[in-house]
């Protein structure tokens, strides 16, 4: 009894936090779009911006960002990629997490391993929340695409439309393997911070 009422208060308590993320969530997407209005062809001062609503996000890190970033842009080219579609891809891993401005903070800077279930399924929708935020950046719909789909797995059981191998967008694959290979060294995954060789092998 004492267990259910304390998962009963758990919940009520993260319907609450969800609530008050939404709310400024909202609030960011209306100067976002504001902004995608008057520099609808400035792409420069578009990343900008995003970049700057990463930073200002204490679970999230500028650092991080620039680490996946690098790495798809490494994997990019070693698979040859044209050079535009690796630049699209390398975009795609700096703004990776930007989705995640809209969990609740206690979510986003929480281990994945130690979520419960519910929080799990609203952490699993971060991608689409980054689609909901870049939606007014027409010009960013390619690097949109791979961020929306970088949950997706090659066996068809990923999120949010369980597309399975070559349906995937090869940029969303790239971002996962990179994104991946940086949440288990930097600890982001199970809390244990691991070697650049442990983190190949995880």
């Amino acid at each position: 009894a004492e267990q259910n009422k304390q998962l009963k208060e758990l919940n009520n308590s993260l319907e609450e936090t969800v609530q008050k993320r939404t709310e400024q969530l909202k609030q960011t997407l209306l100067k976002f779009k504001n902004l995608a209005s008057e520099r609808q062809k400035d792409e420069a001062a578009t990343l900008e911006v995003l970049y700057n609503i990463i930073v200002s996000y204490p679970p999230l890190s500028g650092e991080l960002a620039r680490k996946i970033s690098a790495t798809c842009e490494y994997l990019a080219n070693a698979l040859q990629l044209p050079a535009e579609q690796v630049v699209t891809i390398t975009k795609a891993g700096l703004f990776s997490e930007i989705g995640k401005i809209a969990l609740p903070t206690k979510i986003a800077e929480t281990a994945y391993t130690d979520l419960y279930d519910r929080e799990r399924r609203l952490f699993n929708e971060h991608p689409l929340h980054a689609e909901e935020i870049l939606l007014p950046a027409i010009h960013l719909s390619e690097m949109s695409l791979i961020i929306v789909n970088q949950l997706e797995r090659f066996n068809g059981g990923g999120e949010p439309a369980q597309k399975a191998g070559v349906d995937i967008p090869l940029g969303s694959r790239i971002l996962a393997v990179a994104r991946d290979f940086w949440l288990h060294v930097e600890g982001r995954y199970d809390g244990n911070k691991k070697s650049m060789a442990d983190g190949f092998d995880a």
